[in-house]
């Protein structure tokens, strides 16, 4: 039986962490957009929970361990962080303390998902299940 590979290395994972890039791209177009394409649609707060829950949570398709999902959500984070900053320099936006709760949150909550997910993913069965029947 041969060692699975790191997620990173193979090219599932790679591919995983290419489309991950590609959604930061899009959601910088979103934050950084002078007019937001999703102003009227949904709460704005809600808007930036879910959308940190989801970048956090997906990198599960490409972390292999704790420490790199730790690594992921520290990153998007900072990232969050840092395009609430920049929102200040935009025409028309402007830096809410709120959104920024809002983006730590959405990353606390899929940091949670990620770990539960890499948990059921990782589980060794248990010696009994394995020998029942």
């Amino acid at each position: 039986m041969t060692a699975p590979r790191p997620p990173l290395r193979s090219l599932t994972g790679r591919i995983a962490f290419a489309l991950w890039l590609a959604a930061w791209l899009v959601l910088a177009w979103m934050l950084l957009s002078p007019r937001p394409p999703l102003a009227a649609a949904v709460s704005d707060k809600l808007a930036h929970f879910l959308a940190y829950l989801v970048m956090t949570a997906a990198a599960v398709s490409f972390a292999s361990n704790r420490r790199a999902l730790a690594t992921a959500a520290l990153a998007t984070l900072a990232l969050a962080t840092l395009f609430e900053l920049a929102q200040s320099l935009i025409p028309g936006r402007a830096f809410e303390t709120g959104d920024l709760l809002a983006n730590a949150g959405g990353t606390l909550a899929g940091y949670g998902l990620a770990l539960g997910l890499l948990g059921l993913w990782t589980r060794q069965p248990a010696q009994g299940r394995r020998n029942a029947r």
